[in-house]
C-alpha cells in the first residue's frame, strides 16, 4: 500500500499518484487514497503533458474522460437542473452508441439510475434529492455517506434522504475492464462548502486518473453551485489502481513534469 496523497490541484494529484505507484512493486497498489485540496485548480504545463500522451497512445482525452462524469459544457447551457437532466437524458440514446460507452456513462447512472428490470427501467435522477438535502441549513452527519442499496431505498418521511450517489446496481451492471469502475460518489457538507468522496473499484491511472479526478471535481463543483454553496476537497478511494500501458514514454512525461516544477 502507498501512503495516502494529498495534493492542491488535479494535476499534482495525478503526479503524485503516477509516481507512487510507478516506484511499487509490479507497478499496481491496493487501496489508494488520493485527496485533491482544490479540485477544480491545474497546472497547464502538466495538463499538456498528460493530453500529449493519451493522444500519442490513442486514448481519449482527458475532456472527453472528463465529460462522462461530468458534462460541464451542458449544464453551463441550461438554466437549471431539471433542464440539465432532460437534455442528458433526451441525448442519453445516442451517447451509449459509442463503443466505450455501451453501458452508460457516469453522469447518466448519476440522473437516469436504471432502477426496475433491463427491459424497462425507471430512470432516478440521484443528484435532485442530494442537491435539495445539501441545501439544508442542519444535516445530520450520519446522512452524509452513501448507502449500500439502491436509490429506491430512500430514508422514511421522517428522514433526511442520504447526500451520496450510487454508480452499481447490486445485482446488475458486473462489467470487466471497459465497464464502469466508479462505485459510489458521497457528498459532505461542511459549514459552505461541499466536499466528496468517489470509491473506484479498479483504477488505471495514466489512461483515466486525470480525467477522473477533474470530471469529478465539475461535479462537486456543480453539485455545490445548485445547492448555493462552495467546492470543498476531494477524496478519491482506489480499491486497487496501477500504472497502465508502457513506462517509456510514461517516464519521459513524468521527467518533463518534474523538469517544469523545479526550473
Amino acid at each position: 500500500m502507498i501512503k495516502p496523497i494529498q495534493a492542491d490541484t488535479v494535476s499534482a494529484a495525478w503526479y503524485k499518484a503516477v509516481t507512487a505507484t510507478r516506484a511499487a512493486a509490479g507497478h499496481k497498489t491496493f487501496h489508494l487514497i488520493v485527496s485533491i485540496e482544490d479540485p477544480l485548480a491545474e497546472d497547464a504545463r502538466t495538463r499538456h503533458e498528460i493530453d500529449m500522451l493519451l493522444a500519442n497512445r490513442g486514448l481519449q482525452t482527458v475532456d472527453t474522460v472528463a465529460n462522462t462524469i461530468m458534462p460541464a459544457g451542458l449544464a453551463a447551457v441550461c438554466r437549471t437542473h431539471e433542464e440539465l437532466v432532460t437534455k442528458y437524458r433526451n441525448s442519453y440514446d445516442v451517447i451509449r452508441r459509442f463503443r466505450k460507452n455501451s453501458w452508460g456513462t457516469y453522469f447518466g447512472r448519476l440522473v437516469a439510475y436504471p432502477i426496475g428490470s433491463d427491459k424497462h427501467p425507471a430512470p432516478v435522477d440521484q443528484l435532485a434529492p442530494v442537491i435539495k438535502t445539501l441545501r439544508q441549513k442542519r444535516v445530520i452527519g450520519a446522512e452524509y455517506e452513501t448507502a449500500v442499496a439502491t436509490v429506491k431505498d430512500a430514508a422514511g418521511p421522517s428522514e433526511s434522504i442520504d447526500p451520496g450517489t450510487l454508480i452499481h446496481h447490486p445485482t446488475r451492471g458486473r462489467h470487466g475492464r471497459g465497464g464502469p469502475c466508479l462505485s459510489s460518489v458521497a457528498f459532505q457538507r461542511e459549514d459552505n462548502r461541499v466536499h466528496a468522496v468517489a470509491h473506484y473499484r479498479s483504477h488505471y491511472l495514466v489512461e483515466r486518473a486525470y480525467g477522473n479526478y477533474l470530471g469529478l471535481g465539475q461535479l462537486v463543483h456543480y453539485v455545490a453551485h445548485q445547492a448555493g454553496l462552495e467546492v470543498g476537497h476531494l477524496t478519491v478511494l482506489a480499491g486497487y489502481a496501477q500504472v497502465d500501458g508502457q513506462l517509456s514514454d510514461l517516464d519521459e512525461t513524468l521527467g518533463r513534469i518534474a523538469d517544469h516544477h523545479a526550473a
